[in-house]
């Protein structure tokens, strides 16, 4: 069974409930693990580029290699650092605190990438000096890596955690994820 590995952004106060912990619900096809790390409150984000490395650094021991990773804002950037010391066979990007012009490493096989023209939190936090944060969860991904597949949500940024949105967009978000590892190549 394929494991779904779960990272929330920083900004989640209930450690039991974060930003996209609902998927452990409707991902029956999958064993999700929901990986917790430091829940920082947002007036400390000038030093999140550098707890990030960090926790990227504790994790890799913790994700097993050709499974998938899921984040949500921090979390995407958590996630894609992962990709670089692990290697993964997915990754699922929910309004991405990342750069949106990253270069993804080639053992992906897929990368899907969920933005959302409203999402006013990471157009800010590509102001955030040297780090990987940016604006790809406002813009999309404007790369040109073939592997990419992206959805314009019209929501905010913490919309995918209200179940609302979830309902809306959870079931669109595994059925992509079970047709990436259905397809050849």
């Amino acid at each position: 069974m394929i494991k779904v590995y779960l990272l929330h952004g920083i900004k989640t106060i209930d450690p039991g409930r974060s930003s996209i912990s609902f998927f452990r619900h409707i991902m029956p096809r999958f064993h999700v693990v929901l990986l917790k790390y430091l829940y920082i409150p947002v007036m400390f984000s000038l030093i999140v580029p550098f707890i990030n490395r960090r926790v990227v650094n504790r994790m890799v021991n913790e994700v097993w290699p050709d499974q998938i990773l899921m984040g949500h804002s921090n979390g995407a950037a958590v996630a894609y650092g992962l990709t670089k010391k692990v290697k993964t066979r997915g990754l699922v990007l929910i309004n991405p605190a990342l750069d949106s012009d990253v270069e993804f490493d080639s053992h992906l096989e897929f990368i899907h990438v969920y933005w959302s023209h409203r999402d006013n939190i990471v157009w800010l936090s590509a102001l955030m000096p040297f780090s990987l944060w940016g604006r790809m969860g406002k813009t999309g991904y404007i790369g040109k890596d073939p592997r990419v597949r992206q959805w314009e949500m019209p929501h905010r940024h913490t919309s995918i955690g209200t179940a609302e949105v979830a309902v809306r967009w959870g079931p669109v978000i595994v059925n992509n994820i079970e047709a990436a590892l259905k397809s050849p190549g």
